[in-house]
């Protein structure tokens, strides 16, 4: 699955992953998420849902503790690169500003990363669908997307 954005930037996804995020993350209430992961070829090839065990009510917290143990660990020993999170929100799919601003919060401390991917699930949807937005540090950097 392929979504064009804009200034040559796409989002790529494996099928079974996108079905992975899609199914998971509505098996939960809104504001939980996970991270994803890229082959060398740019595509998500991989989904790793957050522990969370109480998700917050207006907004995901991740554990970051256990997500960069994912990425600095499996991920590494894979070769795959971290590349962003989704996570879901009740009733809409748009992107916060709180997610952009965690996004960018994580590129301050990852410098190298040029853009972060943030995933955005409608967990009240009976549609299964990801919209997608590339933050950067600035915010003329960032590229809205179509929604996979």
């Amino acid at each position: 699955m392929v979504a064009q954005t804009g200034a040559n930037k796409t989002v790529k996804i494996q099928q079974e992953v996108f079905k992975e995020i899609c199914s998971t993350l509505k098996q939960y209430r809104y504001e939980t998420g996970g991270i994803v992961a890229t082959d060398d070829n740019g595509v998500i090839c991989k989904f790793c849902m957050d522990r969370i065990t109480t998700p917050g009510l207006f907004e995901y917290v991740p554990d970051t503790a256990f997500l960069s143990e994912v990425i600095n660990g499996d991920w590494q020993r894979q070769k795959l690169t971290f590349a962003g999170f989704v996570h879901s929100h009740p009733d809409n799919d748009i992107i916060s500003s709180g997610d952009m601003a965690y996004g960018r919060e994580i590129l301050k401390v990852n410098r190298s990363l040029s853009r972060i991917l943030i995933g955005v699930i409608d967990v009240s949807s009976d549609e299964d669908s990801i919209k997608w937005t590339f933050v950067g540090l600035d915010s003329a950097e960032d590229s809205a997307t179509e929604t996979v």
